[in-house]
C-alpha cells in the first residue's frame, strides 16, 4: 500500500540534533520565524489530499485526517481488502495486530490539545521497513515506510503537517456498523469504510482500534481507553508535556494480559494470551510489538511527534530502541 502525494513546497529549514542518549535519540526541531513562516493554503480538490492507492497486495487501512474547521475535527477512514482479510480468517498462524488509542479534545475546554493519537506497531521482527523520516519523493510527508517487496514504499503511519492529514493504517477485520450520532452540530469523530459510501459519526473523545471497531473492542483496548482517560484528564497542559509523553510510553509498553477476551478467543485461540497485552511479545513466532509512535497536536497549532522503534538485530532479550521526535506548527 502506497500513501501517494502530489509535491508542494519543501518544510522550512530544519535542524538536526543527535542525542547521546543510551536510546540514540534524533531530535527534530522545525525552526521558523514569524518573517520566515510559510503558510500553505489547503485546496479543497482530490488531487491536494493524502490519497492512499490500492496495488494488488494492498492491506486494510485506516487513515486519520485532521480537518481545518475551527472544531479541529478528525475524520477515521477505514479501507479494507480481501488478501489481508483472507490472511486474518483462515490462516491461524498469522498474526496481525496493532493497536492504537485517539483523544479528541475539541470538546474538553479544560484541555490544551485537539488532538493525541497513542498508536503500536505488531509486526514480524523480520519484515524489512525505515524509521519515520521525511519521504524522499514528498518532503512535505514524514513517516515510516514498509520495505516488503510487495508493499516496498507502502506506510503504517505517515502524516503532512502543510496539508493537515494523519494517515494511520490498522487491520480491521469486521464490517463497520453504524453508530449513535453525536449530540454536537458537527461530530468529532468519523469512520469510513469502502464496503459503505455512508460517514459514521462518533461521539467518543477517547477512540479505541485493536483489531477490533469502536463497537466490538477487544478488552486491552478498553483497558487502554481507561488508561488514556487518565493519563489526558490528568495531564492535559502543555507545561505537563514530558510527563504525558512517558505516560503515554508506559500506556504503549503495558504487558498486563487482559483476559478473558471472548472476541480474541474467537479470532485467534491459539495465540490470543499472547495478543491480550497493549504490549505484545511473541519470541517463538519472531513477532511484536515493533514501533511506538506519540502525536500530540495543540490548540494553537504546536505539533510534537514521537516515534521509538525497535532496531536491527532485533533481540528481545536486549532491545535496542531508537527514539525520534519532530517539532512543528501547523
Amino acid at each position: 500500500m502506497n500513501l501517494i502525494t502530489r509535491r508542494r513546497a519543501p518544510f522550512d529549514e530544519v535542524v538536526v540534533k543527535e542525542e547521546t542518549t543510551a536510546e540514540e535519540q534524533v531530535v527534530v526541531e522545525e525552526e521558523t520565524t514569524a518573517e520566515e513562516q510559510v503558510v500553505v493554503e489547503e485546496e479543497t480538490t482530490a488531487e491536494e489530499q493524502v490519497v492512499v492507492e490500492e496495488e494488488t497486495t494492498a492491506e486494510e487501512q485506516v487513515v486519520v485526517e485532521e480537518e481545518t474547521t475551527a472544531e479541529e475535527q478528525v475524520v477515521v477512514k477505514v479501507e479494507r481488502t480481501s488478501k489481508k482479510q483472507e490472511m486474518i480468517e483462515n490462516e491461524e498462524s498469522a498474526v496481525v495486530d496493532d493497536f492504537e488509542i485517539t483523544y479528541n479534545g475539541s470538546q474538553d475546554e479544560g484541555s490544551d490539545y485537539s488532538l493525541i493519537v497513542a498508536s503500536n506497531r505488531d509486526e514480524y521482527y523480520k519484515r524489512p521497513s525505515k524509521n519515520m523520516w521525511y519521504w524522499e519523493e514528498d518532503h512535505n510527508v514524514i513517516g515510516g515506510r514498509d520495505l516488503q517487496a510487495e508493499c516496498d514504499g507502502g506506510t503504517w503511519l505517515a502524516m503532512s503537517p502543510s496539508r493537515r492529514k494523519l494517515g494511520v493504517l490498522l487491520n480491521l477485520p469486521r464490517t463497520l456498523k453504524p453508530n449513535a450520532k453525536s449530540k454536537h452540530p458537527e461530530p468529532s469523530i468519523y469512520t469510513y469504510s469502502n464496503t459503505s459510501n455512508e460517514l459514521t459519526p462518533h461521539k467518543e473523545i477517547y477512540l479505541g482500534f485493536g483489531n477490533s471497531l469502536p463497537d466490538i473492542p477487544l478488552k486491552k483496548v478498553e483497558a487502554g481507553k481507561e488508561q488514556m482517560h487518565e493519563i489526558c484528564r490528568r495531564l492535559n497542559n502543555i507545561e505537563d508535556k514530558a510527563a504525558l509523553v512517558e505516560n503515554l510510553i508506559q500506556l504503549l509498553k503495558d504487558d498486563e494480559r487482559h483476559l478473558p477476551d471472548p472476541e480474541l478467543a474467537k479470532r485467534r485461540p491459539a495465540v490470543q494470551n499472547q495478543l491480550s497485552s497493549i504490549f505484545v511479545s511473541i519470541p517463538e513466532g519472531g513477532y511484536g510489538t515493533r514501533t511506538h509512535t506519540i502525536i500530540l497536536i495543540t490548540k494553537t497549532g504546536q505539533v510534537d511527534v514521537i516515534e521509538i522503534s525497535l532496531q536491527p538485530p532485533m533481540d528481545v532479550k536486549n532491545p535496542h530502541w531508537k527514539k525520534t521526535e519532530f517539532q512543528f506548527d501547523l
